[in-house]
């Protein structure tokens, strides 16, 4: 079993060079894309059962080459990309696919108004201060897990509490998005963006 932090290219590669490191498999000292290239290449052959999660892609470009596959095991992948799929054939197939990986789309549920609650109790820490309003946040975003992801980080950067986020998410949507609620991310996306930029 092996879970990879995979918000970036670089991530991947690190969270596969710790694998190769792991199955006592000598790899390339310092040539990370190489040794990813090894790690890939022994999925492909090994006989034994294996798991490879990819936690967080967040960007096409990042999997490039780097997708897991192989007739012995399974590759899971967290995003928020619509339509992820691996872009090329992996190291070690000679270009050919020889186990073409399937693909399959399972979408998340939102939270229940508890289950939100509880997500930001755990991400704030229990402070009361910057969990003022969650209730009311979390009903703004539908309950959306990316949406309060979002929301904490932003929090958790800024110093504000849940009502003063909420009254940004108004600000956004009445400014940005012309009022529309018909997107409950759009409006938290913005403001990420915004923050990222500042």
């Amino acid at each position: 079993l092996v879970w990879v932090e995979a918000g970036s290219r670089d991530a991947l590669l690190a969270g596969y060079v710790q694998a190769l490191a792991d199955i006592r498999v000598a790899g390339p000292a310092g040539r990370p894309e190489a040794a990813a290239d090894r790690f890939l290449a022994w999925l492909t052959e090994t006989g034994r059962r294996w798991l490879v999660v990819l936690d967080g892609v967040a960007g096409r470009e990042d999997t490039d080459g780097l997708w897991p596959h192989g007739p012995s095991g399974q590759t899971v992948v967290t995003t928020g990309l619509a339509g992820l799929r691996p872009s090329r054939s992996p190291a070690g197939t000679g270009g050919r696919r020889s186990h073409a990986p399937e693909v399959v789309r399972i979408g998340l549920p939102a939270f229940s108004p508890r289950e939100a609650l509880d997500f930001m109790a755990d991400r704030l820490n229990d402070d009361p201060y910057r969990s003022a309003g969650a209730l009311d946040l979390a009903v703004t975003v539908r309950c959306l897990p990316v949406a309060l992801a979002l929301a904490v980080s932003y929090l958790h950067d800024t110093g504000q509490d849940c009502r003063q986020y909420r009254l940004a998410l108004d600000r956004h949507r009445q400014t940005e998005a012309g009022g529309s609620e018909s997107d409950p991310l759009a409006a938290s996306w913005l403001l990420a963006a915004e923050r990222a930029m500042q």
